[in-house]
């Protein structure tokens, strides 16, 4: 879970820190894969997911899902 004040939005800073995440994930754990969740009127972090390499997984009426499995990130088990 990540969040930022509105003077921080559009800078990268969301993306920037989630690769960071994803890469100590990768290289320090086990994980086949990982979800990301977001409210369904915040699309600003649903491209955050979609520039993850993440791809869509579901929705519901208030939630929206996104995953990445580690082989798709190019990261052997």
């Amino acid at each position: 879970m990540y969040g930022l004040e509105r003077a921080s939005w559009g800078k990268g800073l969301a993306t920037e820190a989630s690769r960071a995440v994803l890469a100590w994930l990768w290289t320090s754990t086990g994980y086949p894969r990982v979800f990301a969740r977001t409210d369904p009127p915040n699309q600003k972090s649903i491209a955050v997911m979609q520039r993850l390499g993440m791809r869509f997984d579901s929705a519901s009426p208030t939630l929206i899902s996104y995953v990445l499995d580690r082989s798709a990130a190019g990261h052997k088990p």
